[in-house]
């Protein structure tokens, strides 16, 4: 079995796997590089079961680098503890290790009646997480979910699908604050280059493909998401949803989010601060199922929801190319926002709207159109010393 090559092991060995199914919950709680021969050839199967010792079909808790790659992990099973399956479950001790984790065929239990399961974990985890050039679908809660994961992370080049008939609210990539998280999480996080399929079943919960959730006051600190693409938009999905009480230098950047219908493309909630949306390819967006009510980027009031109250203040709006119902949207307590050299084209009767009490926002140098209007003329303006010129 891989447990007995892993028992037997030293610190800093690699353990090559030959082909087969390995019917098994691999614990790995010591540096080591396990490596299959390939996902297609190398398969740990959890066939279901209810008796796991700790969550995770694989489970890493070492503390010291690890290296996984080249397995397929499906039919993860659950234990007592938790019930929740989870292919990949990680949690290092101790800050400053490293769990590389790449080449991995993740598949869920592609059962839309079945318990929530996961892809990739993590929760409270201390290490850096670099999981890449990797593949999750079938899974009917979120492939990856982090909480109050304060080691770095690294996702990138993957692609990550959510089960056609998922109900949960939380999405293809999930990171979230718990509601008593007090620090900031100060480490480099970073998702980029993935294409996330948003699914196209019924779900009355809103979905997206990529979730950051941060109840609270504690956040993220330094957030990029960059050149990922999300399909599949349907009525009742988002693109990207990033609700934060805070969160300077978070950048969210040349990403492209397609399908026709959707609810919202990009979506920043609550007294989020310099956030940078930045040349972004939305399109199709229509608001459904509200048409109007969202649209393409949305800087949205919090409104008590999560304990934050108020809109995002500093937010940069800067290239970014949107097609949508409505283009952009900045709600009330909405202030200091810089909306510039956008291409907005919007089916809907305005391009940009700046809600009652939003203030001191900026309006200018975009390419605004709408099928009868274009420029300033399509920007609707209720809130108070808001900027609205040189826009065509």
């Amino acid at each position: 079995t891989i447990s007995a090559a892993i028992a037997a092991a030293r610190a800093g060995d690699r353990i090559f796997v030959a082909n087969g199914v390995y019917r098994e919950q691999v614990v790995i709680d010591k540096p080591i590089k396990l490596q299959g021969t390939s996902p297609e050839k190398t398969i740990i199967d959890g066939e279901r079961s209810t008796t796991l010792s700790d969550r995770g079909q694989v489970r890493i808790v070492a503390a010291g680098d690890v290296e996984l790659a080249n397995f397929t992990v499906r039919n993860a099973g659950s234990s007592g503890q938790n019930p929740s399956p989870a292919a990949i479950y990680t949690q290092s001790p101790v800050a400053g290790v490293k769990y590389d984790i790449h080449e991995m065929h993740l598949i869920g239990w592609n059962d839309p009646n079945g318990d929530n399961d996961f892809g990739l974990v993590s929760i409270s985890g201390l290490e850096h997480l670099n999981f890449h050039h990797s593949q999750i679908e079938g899974t009917i809660s979120a492939p990856v979910y982090l909480e109050d994961h304060f080691g770095a992370v690294t996702l990138q080049d993957s692609h990550f699908t959510i089960a056609l008939n998922q109900t949960a609210a939380s999405g293809g990539v999930f990171f979230a604050r718990s509601s008593g998280s007090t620090d900031d999480i100060v480490t480099p996080q970073r998702i980029m280059g993935n294409t996330i399929d948003a699914g196209t079943g019924n779900s009355s919960f809103y979905p997206a493909g990529l979730a950051i959730i941060g109840w609270g006051l504690a956040t993220w600190t330094d957030m990029e998401i960059s050149g990922n693409t999300i399909e599949h938009i349907t009525p009742n999905r988002r693109g990207i949803n990033f609700i934060s009480g805070g969160a300077p230098r978070a950048i969210i950047k040349d990403n492209a989010i397609l399908r026709e219908g959707g609810y919202s493309g990009i979506a920043v909630w609550g007294p989020c601060e310099d956030v940078r949306v930045e040349g972004n390819l939305i399109t199709g967006i229509t608001g459904e199922p509200a048409p109007g009510q969202n649209g393409g980027i949305r800087l949205r009031d919090g409104s008590g929801v999560g304990g934050l109250f108020g809109a995002p203040v500093r937010t940069r709006i800067v290239n970014n190319v949107i097609e949508a119902y409505r283009g952009i949207t900045v709600e009330s307590n909405g202030r200091f926002n810089q909306i510039t050299d956008n291409r907005v084209s919007a089916s809907g009767p305005a391009t940009v709207v700046l809600r009652a009490d939003t203030s001191n926002n900026s309006v200018v140098q975009n390419q605004l159109r709408t099928p009868l209007d274009r420029g300033n003329q399509t920007v609707l303006d209720s809130g108070i010393d808001n900027i609205v010129r040189s826009n065509r």
